[in-house]
């Protein structure tokens, strides 16, 4: 039997942020602004995209890069740090030139993971690069917040160890835990690895039980991005295409719980009846591009095969699932493409960057919920709940 949709989703997730209740499907009011320009967070043109980024309180760091070409004849990678973020002694300074970084790992360019974060003194993240004609392979570096001095904390070596494998294909899905370690994947091993704050690499979820978790032998079990919510329970995606839009084990987003437990956390079929704003035209499979969780303890997700922005409470996903900002929404703010490519969290706001050029870093202003609503959420939800169950 098929499963009836929850009337009672919206309502749920009106509830928890303050916002009116809406007929399933409708978008909410366009939220989001330009948040800091391409010049803001770049020292030369020739750095034209601010890939990966991240805050530390009211310090941001951006990852540069040249969004024509992964390579080439000149310098284009930097990285930049912004102090005292949208306040008015607002700076930017060049943390890591391009002469510094090739100085260091002998190369101009750089394709970092979705995630950044600082652990300590340093920012760290991992570039995804791979040359096999030099030798060049997926490293995690550390980069000292004050001094820009570049470090490794884990490498190949590293990493195959860990696995047993001779061959590797770390993707650019990665992610941290409250802790500060890291979280990235073998596309090889079939393996989520665990890269602890002084460098030793373990297995976090093995092969068999990212099979059990999914039901299926993939060719990839991660592709969407991965996140840990405030109760250190971990999410990631698979995401689907139109290629293979009916396998029930692609376009959802799975979770481990902190208990180590594997569930499917929400299914394609709910993501995509949100998702999709067109009901003639629309795509009938969810590929999730990234993932995080903001201040709000919400995961904000993107789904680049309806172009929306949806987010849902960690807590009863499936009952709170909305979209936030449609295709259309997308494109009627300063975007010029509708495509998210990655997330940041600064304070009350999701920041993302688009793969577009010389656009900079946009951000969507969280709503605050009121606490007559917030005391009211737990009988909404649980009355979502039981509709659910008795629906299914």
């Amino acid at each position: 039997m098929p499963k009836i949709r929850n009337p009672f989703r919206v309502l749920a997730a009106a509830a928890a942020f303050g916002l009116a209740s809406t007929t399933p499907g409708t978008a909410q009011a366009a939220l989001y602004d330009s948040f800091l320009p391409i010049t803001d967070t770049r020292s030369a043109a020739n750095f034209n995209f601010a890939s990966t980024h991240t805050f530390d309180g009211s310090t941001g760091y951006f990852i540069m890069r040249d969004v024509e070409s992964s390579v080439t004849p000149t310098w284009d990678m930097q990285i930049s740090k912004v102090t005292d973020v949208k306040g008015p002694g607002q700076t930017r300074t060049t943390l890591v030139s391009a002469a510094d970084w090739l100085t260091f790992t002998g190369y101009n360019s750089i394709l970092p993971g979705d995630r950044a974060a600082v652990v300590g003194s340093s920012l760290q993240f991992i570039d995804v690069s791979t040359d096999t004609n030099t030798g060049r392979t997926e490293t995690i570096y550390r980069v000292h917040t004050t001094t820009g001095a570049l470090s490794v904390l884990a490498d190949w070596s590293d990493f195959t160890a860990a696995t047993g494998q001779t061959n590797l294909d770390i993707r650019s899905d990665s992610t941290f835990d409250a802790e500060g370690n890291m979280y990235i994947y073998d596309d090889v091993s079939d393996q989520v690895l665990k890269v602890d704050t002084v460098g030793n690499v373990s297995v976090y979820i093995n092969s068999t039980d990212l099979q059990t978790a999914t039901g299926a032998s993939l060719t990839s079990y991660v592709s969407g991005g991965m996140a840990f919510d405030s109760e250190g329970n971990f999410f990631w995606g698979v995401s689907n295409s139109s290629f293979d839009a009916s396998n029930p084990a692609r376009g959802n987003v799975y979770k481990r719980a902190a208990d180590g437990t594997l569930s499917k956390a929400i299914e394609q079929s709910d993501i995509v009846s949100v998702s999709r704003s067109d009901p003639f035209f629309g795509a009938n499979f969810a590929a999730i591009n990234d993932m995080i969780f903001a201040s709000d303890g919400q995961m904000y997700f993107y789904d680049r095969a309806n172009d929306a922005l949806l987010r849902f409470d960690p807590l009863d996903p499936d009952a709170t699932l909305e979209r936030i900002l449609n295709t259309q929404e997308l494109l009627d703010g300063p975007m010029s493409s509708e495509n998210i490519n990655s997330f940041g969290v600064f304070e009350q706001t999701l920041t993302w960057v688009g793969f577009v050029r010389d656009e900079g870093v946009f951000s969507y202003t969280i709503p605050t919920p009121s606490t007559g609503l917030m005391l009211g959420l737990a009988s909404v939800a649980a009355l979502a709940r039981r509709r659910r169950s008795t629906a299914r």
